[in-house]
């Protein structure tokens, strides 16, 4: 390789509009090197500020997934105490109801038993001669 940049060497010394050739094309060379590192820079600044707006944005989602989520859970927590509640209340009134149904069955048995007992005084009465005024 020292071989061709001996060869350059020479030429440049000997023509010098080969030199001034050569430089324009190292200053382009390195222009185009320079432009592609600013252009490498700026893709990579870009696509730095597209990751951190989709990770922000991601972040964004999952911070309202949880807020709707959390939300939704409360809901149906106040829901399932609600319903408790409304169940507590039939289950008294059920519970009511039937002691109630069974202390009237209860009254009604008594009343009846001591309607009979009257009744059978009543017939014995009518029917016993020594009973009669």
């Amino acid at each position: 390789m020292s071989d061709k940049g001996d060869l350059i060497d020479k030429h440049m010394a000997e023509d010098e509009n080969f030199a001034f050739q050569v430089g324009e094309l190292i200053q382009k060379i390195r222009l185009e090197g320079n432009q592609e590192q600013q252009n490498l820079y700026a893709t990579i600044s870009s696509l730095r500020i597209q990751l951190d707006t989709a990770i922000h944005e991601k972040k964004k989602a999952i911070q309202e997934a949880v807020v709707s989520k959390n939300l939704e859970i409360q809901t149906l927590k106040a829901s399932i105490i609600e319903l408790r509640n409304e169940l507590e209340i039939v289950q008294y009134e059920k519970k009511e109801a039937v002691q109630k149904a069974v202390l009237e069955s209860v009254n009604e048995i008594e009343n009846l038993k001591e309607t009979t007992r009257k009744l059978r005084e009543d017939l014995q009465m009518a029917t016993d001669p020594r009973s009669t005024p």
